[in-house]
């Protein structure tokens, strides 16, 4: 054996590899997790965002978690698709049209920057919570702009905010940076394959209504 190699050395290596399979396992049970979570109803009673149970009812279905902030529930789209209608209703046909484009412009944006991000060679834990936040901000302005349109772009897709940020911090609690830093790897590739569809859904829209992706309006 090489004397330059230490036992403590060994030692270290070995943690690694148990800390780094450890998290592959992790992220694989997760991925296996959000497939069956996407086919189940959203719970009430439970943040999306951070498994926190600590949530403030506005409705039934709707709520505000006391613990990240996040506001959702079962309820949200029906709530938001409300609100949308009645704004339509206050706008013509032409004004409905430059509107829905115009918001898919600010989609494209976001999703340029997001992107941008998942290409980062070492991602933190922040790059991917900032990536997550803006593909749901994108997702927003997609629906609108469908509403708009008279066309949906993502008829029967949930949002991409997910469990993700609890993921990421209990690989973090569970492993230290090494943990953190493959958990934010492994998840900022998929929020990345995510990011790269909803781009060529904005991409295709802006097409078939003749607007040069680089210039939407």
């Amino acid at each position: 054996m090489d004397e330059g190699i230490s036992i403590t050395d060994l030692i270290e290596l070995g943690l690694y590899v148990v800390v780094g399979v450890a998290v592959v396992a992790f992220v694989l049970w997760r991925v296996i997790k959000m497939q069956k979570a996407a086919k189940a109803p959203i719970s009430d009673d439970m943040c999306v965002v951070c498994g926190s149970r600590d949530l403030i009812k506005s409705g039934p279905t709707l709520y505000t978690c006391n613990a990240c902030g996040y506001s959702g529930g079962s309820g949200q789209r029906q709530a938001r698709e409300k609100q949308v209608q009645e704004q339509l209703g206050k706008m013509s046909p032409a004004e409905r049209r430059l509107s829905g484009l115009d918001d898919l412009g600010k989609a494209r944006l976001i999703l340029e920057s997001a992107l941008s991000m998942v290409r980062l060679p070492n991602p933190s834990v922040q790059d991917v919570e900032r990536v997550r936040n803006e593909l749901f901000e994108a997702e927003q302005l997609m629906r609108l702009a469908g509403a708009k349109l008279g066309e949906p772009l993502l008829p029967h897709e949930r949002d991409s905010v997910d469990d993700g940020a609890f993921a990421l911090s209990t690989a973090a609690e569970a492993g230290g940076a090494l943990a953190s830093g493959l958990a934010a790897a492994a998840e900022s590739q998929s929020l990345g394959s995510r990011a790269g569809r909803l781009m060529g859904i904005v991409k295709a829209a802006l097409d078939r209504h003749g607007i040069e992706p680089s210039h939407p309006g």
